[in-house]
């Protein structure tokens, strides 16, 4: 199961580490794929705030990453 941590919501921070970048990512297709990644923030994978986790939010993680 995963361990969910924090309670502050950094849009896009899905593994919950309070960094965005690549490894929440691939946490989010993890769990796109059905995999139960380890450490997983639901509210912060969800960075689109559109209610569904989906390759949308891989995308708009990237645009944070970047700058966008």
């Amino acid at each position: 199961a995963a361990i969910i941590l924090g309670t502050d919501v950094i849009p896009g921070d899905a593994n919950d580490d309070e960094i965005v970048d690549v490894s929440d990512i691939t946490a989010i297709a993890s769990h796109i794929l059905g995999k139960d990644p380890l450490f997983f923030n639901p509210k912060n994978a969800d960075a689109n705030r559109d209610g569904a986790i989906d390759i949308s939010d891989i995308t708009t993680t990237a645009g944070i990453i970047l700058g966008r």
